[in-house]
């Protein structure tokens, strides 16, 4: 659903501006050169290239030999304007909304690699609300699960076993919420009664149908298509590439 909605937002400001987006599906190097080289050989005016994930890239050569925008990843030099989710802002707010209804103890349930970049920037913006609330760190109150659902319900049954069990969750993203909704309900506490859940990237075949709906982050696929394609379209030549970041705005449920 990520890669589509970016697909959608840069089909969308193509057409807006009388342009056609052709698609291509890639998952190497090598094959990825083969595909640019199919699309130079159409004389293509412009390439986006989209990731699944937030992430660095490593891209072939031929790449450059068109005006170039990246959505979801960057590459290590810079070299080429990128645009990604504002990762930490996101982290911030959606901790920032448990401190808010009151919480002190809340527990970090993170995402795991390959999604580094999510990662650390989720970490390190609920680490920033924290202390703007002057609540100490405790990094026994984050925890990475490899299995979204089943190794999140387990930790979650650690957390609500320690002495000080925290009041509330940061799900690091929709689907790790399901197993925190599991482990939440079977220790008969209620939600957002007795513990507060919030997740991120808004997915929304699982915010909206998990009861109470869950409050989260909105991934801002739609907008980073959107902003990829006018960068083709508008950017100027020279200098250093924009390196964007878009926020994950807040979407408020129960």
């Amino acid at each position: 659903p990520y890669a589509v909605d970016i697909i959608r937002g840069a089909q969308d400001a193509a057409s807006d501006n009388g342009y056609v987006l052709m698609v291509l599906n890639s998952n190497s190097v090598d094959e990825t050169a083969e595909v640019i080289e199919l699309l130079l050989e159409r004389q293509v005016e412009g390439l986006i290239y989209a990731a699944m994930f937030h992430r660095e890239v490593v891209l072939p050569e031929n790449v450059h030999q068109v005006k170039t925008a990246l959505a979801n990843c960057y590459i290590g030099d810079r070299s080429l304007p990128s645009v990604v989710p504002d990762e930490f802002q996101g982290g911030y707010t959606m901790t920032r909304e448990l401190l808010e209804a009151g919480h002190r103890r809340i527990a970090f349930l993170n995402v795991i690699e390959p999604a580094f970049d999510a990662a650390e920037g989720r970490l390190a913006g609920y680490k920033k609300a924290l202390a703007e609330y002057g609540v100490p760190f405790d990094p026994a109150l984050v925890g990475r699960m490899a299995d979204p659902s089943i190794d999140n319900y387990r930790t979650t049954q650690a957390f609500l076993a320690m002495d000080n069990a925290p009041t509330a969750f940061f799900a690091g993203n929709d689907r790790t919420a399901i197993g925190c909704y599991a482990a939440v309900r079977d220790a008969g506490l209620r939600i957002p009664q007795d513990i507060g859940i919030v997740g991120f990237d808004n997915q929304k075949d699982v915010a909206d149908s998990i009861l109470p709906a869950l409050t989260t982050a909105q991934l801002p696929h739609y907008d980073m298509g959107v902003w990829a394609f006018n960068q083709l379209l508008t950017g100027a030549e020279g200098g250093d590439p924009p390196q964007m970041k878009i926020e994950c705005p807040l979407i408020q449920r129960e």
